[in-house]
């Protein structure tokens, strides 16, 4: 999930009105937000296994990921070590 950066700038114009930047920021925060959470629960970012193994384990702690080349697979960051959940 991508989420927009904040920007330092003012977001209301003279006018009341939103400024460019601030409305394309909005849109974007709010698309990714209705693409990603819903009344279903949250979707998990899939990558393949090549895309996992290559991620930087120590910067990715916690994350959940679904793993898109092995179907029903998903795999947790536990103390940098990527690892398979094992379902029943």
């Amino acid at each position: 999930m991508l989420i927009p950066s904040f920007i330092p700038s003012k977001p209301i114009d003279s006018d009341g009105n939103w400024t460019p930047e601030w409305a394309q920021l909005l849109q974007q925060l709010f698309t990714t937000l209705q693409k990603n959470i819903g009344q279903e629960g949250f979707i998990i970012p899939s990558l393949t296994a090549a895309q996992i193994s290559s991620m930087d384990a120590s910067k990715n702690v916690q994350a959940l990921i679904y793993k898109s080349d092995s179907p029903g697979s998903l795999v947790v960051n536990l103390n940098g070590t990527f690892k398979t959940v094992q379902t029943v």
